[in-house]
């Protein structure tokens, strides 16, 4: 390792023990959909996924008003594909990284309430999908999107907007909305967006 590498890294560990020793990590988990919203040759298709996320964030307080919550989301969403009679099921493990920037509205006796607005970056990690009798049943191998069609990218941008509510120090409730804003498809008559929303809870230690 060269010189240059070994202070980049240095620097690196300084400033991520520095802002961790300054903010509130948290650990959360809850309810997940996601809308993918797909249009071509002037005809819509709308595929409803459900599941759950994880998430781990990280909490940094810039005055009494305003925070900023640099957030990692894992989500896992499963839904059936539109015109399969229910044989079709579509699956997907999303990677969603929003900064959120909050903003307190309330806060009296412990509980505050809070809302935040947060430009994300999105990388699907794995879309599949399977038909009955076809490729199997669903706990076995499933078909990957990408691999086999080659016309839908994994990464995209979105903004999410969100409503928390702290309960106390250490627990807050949370539901937030994501609207995608860049195209999936790699096709020039085809386009692809997705939309999510979320509910959970957030534990900090």
């Amino acid at each position: 390792m060269n010189n240059t590498m070994k202070k980049f890294w240095t620097l690196a560990i300084f400033t991520t023990s520095f802002w961790i020793s300054y903010a509130q990590v948290g650990l959360g988990g809850g309810y997940a959909s996601s809308t993918i919203t797909e249009v071509y040759g002037g005809q819509e298709l709308s595929y409803e996924l459900s599941g759950f996320y994880l998430e781990l964030n990280n909490k940094i307080e810039i005055n009494d008003k305003l925070s900023a919550t640099p957030t990692v989301k894992y989500v896992n969403a499963t839904g059936i594909l539109p015109g399969s009679d229910n044989s079709g099921q579509w699956k997907e493990h999303y990677l969603d990284i929003p900064l959120k920037l909050n903003y307190e509205l309330a806060e009296r006796n412990g509980i505050g309430l809070s809302i935040f607005v947060a430009p994300t970056f999105c990388y699907c990690l794995k879309s599949q999908y399977k038909f009955d009798g076809i490729v199997g049943d669903f706990t076995s191998i499933m078909e990957d999107y990408y691999d086999n069609s080659g016309a839908y990218k994994p990464e995209d941008w979105a903004v999410t907007f969100g409503l928390n509510i702290s309960l106390g120090e250490r627990v807050s409730a949370g539901v937030d909305y994501l609207m995608g804003l860049t195209d999936r498809s790699e096709l020039d008559d085809t386009t692809m967006k997705r939309k999510g929303l979320n509910f959970g809870l957030s534990f900090v230690w």
